[in-house]
């Protein structure tokens, strides 16, 4: 599968990653990584933490 990586992600070799579908943005480049699974976790604890100050 051929994915491109945007410039704001940093991704080394062996990170998990998020992949979403797009519409076409080369010959064989259909997807995109949208995260590292390490991002999301830590968005994932903040979003908890304002929810239970409300």
């Amino acid at each position: 599968m051929h994915v491109r990586v945007p410039p704001c992600i940093d991704v080394k070799p062996g990170d998990i990653v998020y992949i979403g579908e797009t519409r076409p943005l080369g010959k064989t480049v259909r997807h995109v990584v949208i995260g590292r699974r390490e991002d999301v976790t830590e968005v994932k604890s903040q979003v908890l933490r304002l929810e239970q100050q409300q």
